[in-house]
């Protein structure tokens, strides 16, 4: 095995398997949920513009994973992966 392989697979032991699916789980809900924002723009159901944070669902979700409760979180644009997941319902980022 290559160092490079190792070392990607080492740096999964000893992680949370369901902290690990929650994150993966909610970078998919983000990346829906902003495609169905992208149809409902370009339908022009949705007023004013529209910044999706496509290709970037890792950094806001992760960064919310590290956060505990009682942490706040500032987030300004592209960020619809931590609100997600710190429990916003998708419905409600459309209200």
């Amino acid at each position: 095995m290559s160092k490079d392989k190792k070392a990607t697979s080492d740096s999964l032991e000893g992680r949370d398997p369901e902290l690990l699916r929650r994150i993966y789980e909610v970078m998919v809900l983000t990346r829906a949920v902003e495609d169905r924002m992208v149809a409902m723009y370009r339908g022009g159901d949705l007023l004013g513009s529209l910044y999706t944070g496509h290709w970037h669902e890792a950094i806001s979700v992760g960064a919310a994973s590290t956060l505990e409760d009682g942490d706040y979180m500032a987030p300004i644009h592209r960020d619809l992966g931590a609100h997600l997941y710190r429990g916003m319902e998708p419905w409600a980022v459309m209200a």
